[in-house]
């Protein structure tokens, strides 16, 4: 999806509505040293704590719905931010001199905040005789009890087991 600069869409629309999501900043800097940063603001557009700059100094909030992800990008949680973080917002400055007339052609890309893109795709993956793979993302496997992670894992077996039967692929 290509989005117009200042064009508004919802994470639902972009299928990342409830789940983690990361920001990749592409910037093409002219020779200049460049700082991303993310602020978390009340409902005043105001900084609603300094715990919630987010840059390189600062690598995460403290809830964790907001880290850095490399030099260049972030992952939000947005389920974990206070109630008192009304808006996001990711700013790029300067390091030095220069100013901002010399930065080239940029891009900003959001996606799931998956470390194993290849993985989802052949969770996805058309064609097949039957679904042979159950990917799910796990953001923080720490916050799950291992019961949890095993039917996470165990949740599409069963039902591979019965087709795979139905289609003599194994007795």
């Amino acid at each position: 999806m290509e989005i117009a600069r200042g064009q508004r869409v919802k994470l639902q629309d972009l299928g990342l509505a409830g789940k983690p999501f990361a920001l990749e900043v592409k910037l093409a800097g002219g020779g200049m040293t460049l700082d991303v940063a993310c602020f978390g603001l009340d409902a005043h557009r105001r900084l609603s704590d300094e715990r919630y700059m987010t840059f390189f100094n600062q690598p995460a909030t403290p809830c964790g719905g907001v880290r850095t992800r490399g030099d260049r990008g972030f992952v939000f949680d947005l389920d974990r931010l206070p109630a008192a973080v009304d808006a996001l917002v990711v700013t790029v400055a300067i390091d030095g001199a220069g100013t901002m007339a010399r930065l080239g052609a940029s891009t900003a890309q959001i996606s799931s905040d998956s470390d194993f893109p290849f993985l989802e795709k052949l969770d996805e993956l058309s064609g097949r005789l039957i679904d042979n793979a159950n990917y799910f993302a796990v953001a923080r496997p720490d916050e799950h009890s291992d019961d949890a992670l095993y039917d996470l894992l165990m949740a599409e077996y069963p039902a591979w087991v019965k087709l795979a039967r139905a289609r003599s692929m194994f007795r």
